[in-house]
This record gives C-alpha cells, sequence and structure tokens, in this order.
C-alpha cells in the first residue's frame, strides 16, 4: 500500500482513492515494469534503471506514460535525488507523477475538480514554477500529494 496525502493505493485490495471514494485498481506489472491501471492512478515505469529523457515512454496492458519534463536539483541533505521526472499520459491531463528513479514516484498531481492540465504545465517547463511560487497556497496544495507511506512505490533496480 502507497499513500499519497489522502490519496491510496493499495494493490493488496485492488483498490485506489481517498476516503471519500475509491476505484478498482489492477495491477499491470511484467517482469520489466511495474504497471498500474485505475481510474486515477495509471502509471506505468521500468523496473530496471535505465537512461531516462524527455520523451521516453512506456506501455503495458493499455497503459502508457511518456516523460514530460524534468526538476534539476542540487544535492543536499535535503535531497535524496539530483532529478525529479515528470511522468503522465496526455490522454489523462489531470495527472502528474514525480519520479525519482532511486526512489519510486515521490509524488502525484491530481486535481480535485478536473480543471487543470497539469500534463501541459510539466511538458512547457510550467509544473516547476507553479509548485515553487504557489505551494503555500493551500487551494493549490490540496492537488499536490506527496508520498507519506514508508515504502517506496516503484524505484529502480539495478540488473
Amino acid at each position: 500500500m502507497f499513500v499519497y496525502d489522502d490519496f491510496v493505493v493499495d494493490f493488496r485490495q485492488g483498490l485506489e482513492g481517498s476516503w471519500l471514494e475509491t476505484r478498482p485498481l489492477e495491477d499491470c506489472s511484467t517482469s520489466e515494469v511495474y504497471c498500474a491501471s485505475g481510474a486515477a492512478f495509471r502509471v506505468v515505469i521500468p523496473r530496471f534503471c535505465q537512461e531516462i529523457a524527455v520523451g521516453d515512454e512506456w506501455t503495458a496492458a493499455g497503459v502508457t506514460t511518456k516523460v514530460l519534463g524534468r526538476e534539476d536539483h542540487p544535492l543536499s541533505p535535503h535531497r535524496s535525488a539530483e532529478v525529479t521526472w515528470f511522468l503522465g499520459d496526455p490522454v489523462q491531463p489531470g495527472v502528474v507523477y514525480e519520479y525519482e528513479p532511486h526512489n519510486g514516484i515521490v509524488a502525484l498531481y491530481r486535481p480535485n475538480n478536473g480543471d487543470f492540465d497539469f500534463v501541459g504545465m510539466a511538458q512547457d517547463g510550467r509544473l516547476t514554477a507553479f509548485k515553487r511560487e504557489r505551494m503555500s497556497d493551500w487551494r493549490i496544495r490540496v492537488h499536490y500529494k506527496g508520498l507519506v507511506s514508508f515504502d517506496p512505490a516503484g524505484f529502480c533496480q539495478e540488473r
């Protein structure tokens, strides 16, 4: 089970959602990729560490995930990755995942009312600025859901 603030991804029960609403979730993983297929949590990422570039994509069981953008960070005691990748699917523009290969999916952006195009913001570089400038605004924070459970969700493994 992985918990992103109030959003739960539970493969054991086959459910995703919050305390208000749950929906079915399917584990569509293979020997090469991690894959989840739900109404909101639909993502495919590689099981094994590899070079990643903007524009890369992975597909499994009808779920496609595209690398939309990146955010670079200097290493510090407060950061465990130099790069955060923004992943998503233009078919589902309201959901974007923050992915750090050795930490997995560390956060997701998911609007409460469906009116945000987070995919477009990640593709044109506005998502990083949006996050930095607006995180003090509670109306924006409700869209950003950081991983609060202890287990990493989909971290890459060395071959």
